[in-house]
């Protein structure tokens, strides 16, 4: 797999985990209204200005640290189950979500994110644009992509159609990466072609909105024949077993046909390991009293 550690670290929030994060994260940031909603700002539209850009990244801090330290949780239990109860079902259910905790992680360590704006944040949102431009704008609560930078959060509702909750996200984050690498291209960015490379690779990985769907059949149907009982020499089981730390470019990620157990576990590894160097980048540079670093190393020594 194309290495994409260096693309994503290099372009984190800058500040993000080297202060103590903001309690409630990027909702309260919302609530407490230290900014200014840009006039133009529509139901479809959410364009957020006028804030220090320092306690926004404290915000997201918040909600950065609770998906990359459940990330780490979940693939560790995940571990532990297999190798002391030699189980198949659980494990891979576990390690399906470090892979989604994981990559509610990424996203944030970019600015990036799903949200789930509630009345309170969408009412005060509305009084102020109501008084600011005398019109109802009448912004819905509901789930919402977002996306920050030093100058402006822009918030949009994610579209309401046919695909469930992990479908969504999983569609979401493909296209976060897309537009991602696609502008490190537009920039000329040494590393772009990289960044597009291994973009594409993930793509093909989730094409069809097959993992999420896998996990269902998993969880819901009790398919593939991954609960007990089963067969002591079952080799898939293997696959599970070599699940460990590791770089996330030594993982080959399948193609864009059919796919299996072995696949599933992959891919999940994948994303699982991709967080886990992320969140040990940022923690590197987190130092103060605390700030994310401090809480990661000591979860570590937990587990």
């Amino acid at each position: 797999m194309t290495d994409i550690v260096a693309n994503l670290t290099s372009r984190s929030l800058p500040r993000l985990g080297q202060n103590k994060a903001m309690d409630g994260g990027l909702r309260s940031w919302i609530e407490a209204g230290r900014y200014t909603p840009n006039s133009s700002s529509t139901a479809t539209q959410i364009e957020i200005e006028n804030f220090d850009f320092e306690a926004l990244t404290d915000s997201i801090a918040f909600d950065y640290a609770r998906f990359a330290l459940s990330c780490y949780e979940s693939f560790s239990v995940c571990r532990l189950d297999n190798q002391n109860h030699s189980l198949f079902s659980w494990p891979l259910l576990k390690l399906y979500y470090a892979a989604f905790f994981g990559c509610h992680a990424i996203m944030r360590s970019q600015g990036y994110g799903i949200i789930k704006l509630e009345k309170r944040q969408t009412d005060y949102i509305n009084s102020i644009l109501t008084i600011t431009t005398g019109a109802d704008p009448q912004i819905k609560t509901g789930m919402y992509s977002f996306s920050a930078s030093t100058g402006v959060l822009r918030l949009s509702p994610l579209s309401s159609g046919k695909r469930g909750v992990h479908e969504e996200f999983w569609f979401e984050f493909v296209q976060f990466l897309n537009t991602y690498s696609n502008e490190a291209q537009a920039r000329g960015a040494p590393d772009a072609s990289q960044f597009i490379a291994g973009t594409q690779a993930i793509d093909d990985a989730l094409a069809g909105g097959w993992f999420s769907a896998y996990r269902n059949e998993i969880n819901y149907q009790h398919k593939h024949n991954v609960w007990l009982p089963i067969r002591r020499k079952d080799d898939r089981r293997n696959s599970i077993e070599a699940v460990a730390i590791t770089n996330s470019n030594s993982i080959l990620l399948p193609g864009t046909g059919k796919k299996d157990v072995r696949d599933f576990i992959r891919i999940a590894h994948f994303f699982t390991m991709l967080s886990i160097e992320i969140s040990e980048f940022i923690a590197a540079r987190s130092t103060r009293a605390a700030a994310f670093g401090q809480v990661w190393r000591r979860v570590q020594g937990l587990i």
